[in-house]
Parts: structure tokens; C-alpha cells; sequence
């Protein structure tokens, strides 16, 4: 049962199409760790994550092949509220096809339609936000629990402000997952299931809804880490998980968190079988293989010895002084 905003409905008719075709599904992982319940933008105002556990997203449509080729084809999603079954938002792409591949994590949601009459593939962008007016910030439970948020009700919701943006993309994504770490800080990577038997990690980063569509940012929009808007996603080659091996037949895409906060384990299966290791923002946590551990060594030594050269001679020098 599904019902938009506070009117019930009795029956499925909210898809509206008769004919239209369950193409996606996405939900959060509830294990997930999410490091701050709050966004700071650039201009240091204070956005609150929607963060509703109990949050489907669903996407309706007309399949390739179904007699839908021309403009009239659609897709619908729809982020509806598990518990009451209220539909929270709804956006239709006019043109576009499925089938969709989703994937929901903390209030981001990314998910990939064809277009048809570019005959290429699209991923879409939103970000969720709670638009309750009035709402206190506390300084405190920023530094000192950044996880704190207010009582989460499906039947008082909150408002949801919801930022989206659209992006042409040169892969053709299977099936969608999101890099994880143990406590949530690093920034996360898309690996996104191509059609050519690869795992392609695309950083989060260039499918941010709040893209500046100009080309000089500001220092503050610079420091935040936005990048400029630009219609299609960039396809780096360097930027395959599974670098230039193919994965036959992939099924699934595992991924855990390790005790370096910058590292995740990728575990590829199907016909094949690939593990790797990521790390999203660089090993800002661990030393290179190759680190110059002797060199390291060689200066706190020389640290060391300076220090107690020093110290001796400023002790000397001071009884130079009291004896003149």
C-alpha cells in the first residue's frame, strides 16, 4: 500500500502506469557508519542529513525492448517510507528506459536510467536533507558526538529537501556498491559493475549534486572539495578496481571495512574470483612498501644527537657565564 504525502491510497495505482515495470530497489545498510550526522557547506551554514533507516527507493519503467523506443518512455522513482508507506518524493525522467541500477548510502542516493534518445546512459544524483525549520545546532554534540540526531518518527516525519543533479556517463553500470570504512571518515568511491566484466571505482566526488556549473570556483567552494559541473562523468582507466583483468560472470560485489581507516577489502565474484584492496583517499594511515624506514632512522638520530650537543652546550656556556 502506498500513500503520497498524507492521502492513503487503496490500491498500486500511485505508479500510475499500468503498464510500468519494477526496475530497481535500494536500501541503506543499517551497519553502515556514518561519521557526522551534519554537512558543512562552503559558506559554513549547516545542512542536516536525512537519515531514515527505514528508506526505500524505488524505480518504475519500461524496459529496453518493450516496445518503448521513442520519448514517450519513462522512468519513476519513488523514496518511500517502509513503516507507513508514504511516498517521501517522486521524480519522473521523461525519454529514459531501465533497466536502473541504485545504490543508497547515508542520505545519498545514485542511481543509472538510459536515455533514449542519446541512446547513452545517465546517472542521477540526490542528496537528502532534512528541511525541518528551526532546527537547534549544538557545537557540542558536533565535536563531541557527531552521530546525534533528533528522534526520527515515520509517523511526524520531517520535511526532506532533496537536491538532485543528472550526469551522461561513458560506462554501462550492472550493479551499483559503495566503498566502506571502519569508522566512516574517508571519502567514499562508487564501484560501479560495467558491462565488460569490470569494477570501475568512480569518486564520489563528481557525482555531487551541488557541482558549481561555473568553471572558477571560489576559495571556500575549493576547500569544501567541490568540482566543477560538467556534463558527462570523466572515464579515468587508471580508476578500475580490477585494473585491466576481467571478472567473468559477476554476481556480487562484497566490500568490508579493515582497521586502517583508509582501506577496504573488495571481494569480486562470479565465474571468477577477485580480491583487491582499496583505498579511496590515499594511505593516509600507513607507510609505502618501498618507505625509507633506514633513512627515518638516520634523522631521528641525528635528532637525538643534536639535542644532546645542544644541551651540553648550553650548559657549559651558562657556567662560562656565572664564573666571569
Amino acid at each position: 500500500m502506498l500513500s503520497d504525502k498524507n492521502t492513503p491510497v487503496r490500491d498500486v495505482n500511485g505508479f500510475r502506469k499500468i503498464l510500468l515495470t519494477l526496475t530497481a530497489t535500494a536500501v541503506a545498510d543499517p551497519t553502515e557508519p556514518i561519521q557526522s550526522s551534519v554537512k558543512v557547506l562552503s559558506d559554513r551554514t549547516i545542512k542536516y542529513k536525512y537519515l531514515n533507516p527505514n528508506l526505500l527507493f524505488v524505480a518504475t519503467g519500461l524496459l529496453a525492448g518493450s516496445d518503448a523506443e521513442d520519448l514517450s518512455a519513462e522512468v519513476t522513482i519513488h523514496l518511500i517510507d517502509l513503516v507507513t508507506g508514504r511516498i517521501l518524493h517522486r521524480q519522473s525522467h521523461a525519454g529514459a528506459q531501465g533497466p536502473v541500477t541504485a545504490v543508497l548510502t547515508e542520505n545519498t542516493i545514485l542511481y543509472f536510467y538510459r536515455d533514449v534518445e542519446s541512446g547513452r546512459h545517465v546517472a542521477c544524483s540526490m542528496e537528502l536533507y532534512d528541511a525541518t525549520p528551526g532546527r537547534e545546532f549544538s557545537v557540542l554534540d558536533y565535536l563531541f558526538n557527531p552521530n546525534s540526531t533528533q528522534p526520527v518518527s515515520s509517523f511526524n516525519p520531517s520535511p526532506v529537501e532533496v537536491l538532485t543533479q543528472s550526469f551522461f556517463t561513458r560506462v554501462v553500470p550492472l550493479a551499483a556498491a559503495v566503498t566502506r570504512t571502519e569508522q566512516g571518515i574517508t571519502s567514499k568511491q562508487v564501484l560501479l559493475v560495467t558491462n565488460t566484466d569490470q569494477v570501475y571505482a568512480m569518486d564520489r566526488r563528481f557525482v555531487d549534486p551541488r557541482r558549481p556549473k561555473k568553471q572558477k570556483l571560489t576559495q571556500e567552494e575549493m576547500e569544501e572539495g567541490l568540482v566543477p559541473y560538467q556534463d558527462t562523468l570523466p572515464l579515468s582507466p587508471l580508476s578500475f578496481a580490477t585494473l585491466d583483468k576481467q571478472v567473468m560472470g559477476i554476481r556480487a560485489v562484497n566490500v568490508e571495512a579493515t582497521r586502517l581507516e583508509s582501506t577496504c577489502l573488495v571481494f569480486v565474484y562470479g565465474v571468477d574470483l577477485y580480491f583487491t584492496r582499496l583505498a579511496p583517499a590515499k594511505g593516509f594511515d600507513s607507510l609505502e612498501d618501498d618507505f625509507n624506514y633506514a633513512l627515518l632512522l638516520a634523522a631521528l638520530l641525528g635528532l637525538v644527537g643534536g639535542s644532546l650537543i645542544m644541551g651540553y652546550m648550553a650548559k657549559k656556556n651558562s657556567l662560562k657565564e656565572k664564573w666571569k
